[in-house]
């Protein structure tokens, strides 16, 4: 009897020992929000005085996301980036700042959930919301790249930027997508 409960107290002992380190390794859900889409005309973008992800100006993509922007390429429903140390406020503006930077993940929705280290505060994964199923996903990506494709086959390295722009607003206005 004396040997079973020393058993039980030694067990206790360490599971105690190592219950604030287990707690470090958890992972709890954090809410389903919603970011701010140019394709869904929000223009009503995070200021960079909200967060260092929200500005628009700095198109240089760091390593994190990079890692968004090809899990949202791929449609996963889950995107780790517990290795970038990103503060779960951050996250709405990072994401917002992926989509609206890249025209070619529109089929990404407005909606998100993640969740995170509570011992940090630090984001585990990404959960993004598509607007499609995976199958309307790979066949409206083909037409979306057969359009850039078509736009861009009007344009040619001898024209100044200017010309570049304005053949691709005729040929978009052409194409009659866009009605003012």
């Amino acid at each position: 009897m004396k040997k079973t409960f020393s058993v039980i107290l030694s067990l206790l002992v360490l599971a105690a020992a190592f219950l604030p380190s287990l707690y470090a390794l958890a992972i709890v859900p954090g809410e389903t929000e919603e970011i701010p889409l140019l394709q869904e005309g929000d223009f009503d973008l995070p200021t960079a005085s909200e967060s260092h992800y929200a500005s628009l100006a700095n198109t240089t993509q760091t390593a994190v996301e990079q890692a968004i922007y090809e899990g949202m390429l791929k449609a996963e429903s889950q995107i780790y980036i517990g290795s970038y140390g990103i503060p779960t406020d951050d996250a709405g503006a990072l994401l917002a700042k992926v989509v609206n930077n890249n025209p070619d993940l529109f089929f990404v929705s407005s909606s998100y959930s993640y969740n995170y280290y509570p011992s940090t505060g630090k984001v585990a994964y990404l959960f993004p919301f598509y607007a499609m199923t995976a199958d309307e996903i790979e066949a409206a990506q083909a037409v979306f790249n057969q359009g850039v494709a078509d736009a861009l086959s009007c344009v040619d390295s001898s024209m100044s930027d200017v010309q570049k722009a304005l053949t691709l607003h005729d040929y978009i206005c052409d194409l009659g997508i866009i009605r003012f």
